[in-house]
């Protein structure tokens, strides 16, 4: 091996270390968040395209329910279906979060494995 190939591959390492850490403080920082708040962090630190629909969707189909259910009683079953599927829009969002956690903290131990 070269000394220019062993400084690059140096410089591949000491890149690869510093990623590493980055990542390991960002998964440090969204344990610490909130649930409520790790809702809207985690689009920012890990793009995920179902975690983002599913929010915009549990925010519109709220914001529709509020507007729909005006002035209807609560055991109405207009009121009781969108209050459920409310709910189960809740449980994908809290699902999708789960598992991204979930990967995060699976991957962690792999980047310091060597």
């Amino acid at each position: 091996m070269s000394a220019e190939q062993y400084r690059q591959l140096e410089r591949m390492r000491i890149e690869l270390e510093s990623q590493v850490m980055r990542e390991e403080t960002l998964l440090d920082s969204l344990k610490a968040t909130p649930r409520d708040k790790l809702v809207y962090s985690l689009p920012t630190a890990s793009p995920d395209a179902a975690l983002t629909s599913l929010v915009e969707q549990k925010n519109l189909a709220g914001a529709g329910a509020d507007h729909q259910t005006e002035g209807l009683w609560p055991g109405t079953s207009r009121v009781v279906k969108l209050r459920s599927q409310l709910e189960d829009l809740k449980t994908k969002v809290d699902n999708q979060v789960e598992g991204i956690c979930w990967v995060w903290t699976a991957a962690s131990p792999l980047f310091r494995s060597n």
